[in-house]
């Protein structure tokens, strides 16, 4: 219990950093407030209670209903805050800032040091797993960019590799597939509808919210 409790903690700390670092700037040596960042969805009100709440949410579900420890659970509740605030940024300004995906890659490193030094036999597998899951899941989306010629965004590839650096690969896996489903069922109604033609781009950080979200429903 203490140690989910800590994790909840961690969580808010998580999402505090992340609304610090996109709403506020180093100049000169002053703190100085981003106004065109602090007036998004994703910087108001609403858009840090989702992420938080979604976050809080993901941390006791992964623990309480499917049993994963807490280390694993808390990752999870990054994912899950950090796919808001990409959803929220790409849906209103069509772009995941770097900044959103800073925090999330350090915690990510952290953590596996922190693991290399509870289990240091298990180091080559403890680093692997998660570098490898990032170079793949980025690595995919980067030649999808590629063959679409810009129809996937940076943003969209840089994600991905955070999210592999926090989930690993069966993690990261089950969020692309929620993810390119989601999208493809969206993009088959706008052609049925008549409302999108096949060369129309829609933002992908709304459906990688999607796909995290179901990911954490179904217990990953």
């Amino acid at each position: 219990m203490q140690m989910l409790v800590l994790g909840a903690i961690l969580c808010v700390a998580f999402n505090a950093t992340l609304v610090f670092v996109g709403r506020f700037s180093f100049v000169d040596g002053r703190v100085v407030k981003k106004s065109e960042e602090h007036s998004a969805m994703a910087m108001s009100r609403r858009g840090i209670a989702a992420a938080t709440i979604m976050g809080l949410v993901a941390l006791f579900a992964m623990h309480i209903f499917y049993g994963r420890p807490v280390s694993v659970s808390f990752r999870w509740s990054m994912a899950s805050s950090v796919s808001v605030y990409a959803a929220l940024f790409d849906y209103e300004k069509n772009i995941i800032p770097n900044r959103l995906l800073a925090p999330p890659l350090i915690a990510s490193v952290l953590l596996i040091v922190i693991d290399v030094l509870k289990t240091p036999g298990l180091w080559r597998s403890s680093i692997g797993t998660y570098a490898i899951a990032a170079l793949l899941s980025g690595g995919v989306f980067l030649v999808s960019r590629l063959v679409t010629r810009g129809g996937v965004g940076a943003g969209d590839i840089k994600l991905f590799f955070v999210l592999g650096m926090m989930l690993g690969f069966k993690g990261v896996l089950n969020v692309m597939l929620y993810t390119v489903l989601s999208t493809f069922a969206y993009s088959v109604y706008l052609l049925v509808t008549k409302r999108g033609k096949l060369n129309d781009s829609i933002p992908l950080g709304p459906f990688v919210f999607i796909g995290t979200a179901l990911s954490v429903a179904f217990g990953a």
